[in-house]
């Protein structure tokens, strides 16, 4: 089986954007050190990039050097930051053999304190199915604007409705449900609806229901929209396929077919830019991963694995400067730093 979903459908055409073309040139490649598992992701300001080791929270500077700022007993299964000063983490505890304990807590990064937000309990002897726990949660996730939150979801009446918390903080000022979006596919269109589900944008011309129910992006700018390997203009539904690309076509050596994944808009508005990783494999027991960028406006397709003189990148996680990448390679946590030619 290849490890990501491969899109084959559409046809490549050629966009045009307003946004700076991207000329660059790698100056630097960061070894910040050995990653655990739960994610990477950079702080708003760009200041840390906070990953887990040995379910330790970590944060990395600038120049990679990294300190420990909680400990945890438990694993860590998702998290991301809530401000500059606070990250909200989602914990697994295995408690017995049939129940594990999801918890949500609020780390503040300068003094290692953790609030817990909420909390549930899945119990295999007593709930048959995750549709029967009264109560579970999920996330933390990130909203359109940025913002971070997590959807409660209750089995049964007599347990209460369904429901979407903000994540508080003390470090900006209070973000309300009607102020923020998430994307959703309805039967005409792609929308934009508040958080509350209150009311909702319209913002395509077509429904784009991603295959397989694929992760969907959308650009800084909203103007695009991504899915796995596709790029869509939402103003007249050009489209790029970057399957259809020649250097995609180009399969490494032993490998049968390549998808895309872990794709991500350049968060600086300047630059009409997306990360990804192309991972290709035999269907069996072999398989190449690497990690690129693809400027929308140029039509430049840049694989990074020899740049960088790495093997087996993926995930790529852009900066809030647009410049940075941090990815992983092996184990490794690395940062990627680019001059960016304008």
């Amino acid at each position: 089986m290849f490890r990501k979903i491969i899109l084959s459908f559409g046809i490549i055409i050629f966009l045009y954007s307003t946004g700076l073309a991207l000329n660059f040139k790698v100056i630097d490649v960061i070894k910040v050190g050995s990653y655990g598992a739960g994610g990477i992701a950079w702080s708003p300001d760009g200041k840390w990039l906070a990953y887990f080791k040995d379910k330790q929270l970590m944060l990395a500077d600038s120049l990679g050097k990294s300190h420990s700022v909680a400990k945890f007993s438990s694993w860590t299964s998702r998290f991301c930051w809530v401000s500059n000063e606070e990250v909200a983490i989602t914990l697994t505890k295995r408690i017995s053999r049939w129940s594990t304990d999801y918890k949500l807590i609020l780390v503040n990064i300068k003094t290692g304190l953790t609030t817990n937000l909420d909390e549930y309990l899945s119990d295999r002897k007593k709930y048959k199915s995750d549709r029967q726990i009264p109560k579970q949660i999920y996330g933390p996730y990130l909203t359109v604007e940025g913002n971070a939150y997590y959807r409660i979801e209750r089995y049964g009446e007599k347990y209460g409705k369904n429901s979407i918390k903000m994540i508080p903080t003390q470090f900006k000022k209070k973000e309300s449900l009607a102020n923020n979006h998430i994307l959703r596919t309805g039967e005409d269109a792609l929308y934009m609806v508040n958080v509350n589900f209150m009311d909702s944008i319209k913002i395509s011309n077509k429904p784009y229901k991603p295959y397989l129910i694929l992760p969907m992006h959308i650009s800084p700018d909203r103007s695009h929209i991504m899915f796995g390997g596709t790029i869509v203009r939402l103003k007249d539904d050009l489209t790029i396929v970057l399957d259809t690309l020649a250097a995609v076509r180009k399969r490494p050596k032993g490998t049968a077919g390549c998808g895309f994944g872990d794709e991500s808009f350049n968060p600086n508005p300047k630059y009409s830019e997306v990360a990804f990783d192309l991972s290709c494999d035999n269907g069996l027991d072999y398989m190449v991963n690497r990690i690129g960028v693809f400027d929308y406006t140029t039509n430049q397709f840049t694989l990074l694995n020899d740049t960088v003189h790495l093997n087996d990148c993926v995930y790529p996680v852009y900066a809030p400067d647009g410049k940075r990448i941090a990815f992983l390679s092996g184990r490794d946590l690395y940062v990627i730093k680019r001059e960016i030619e304008q």
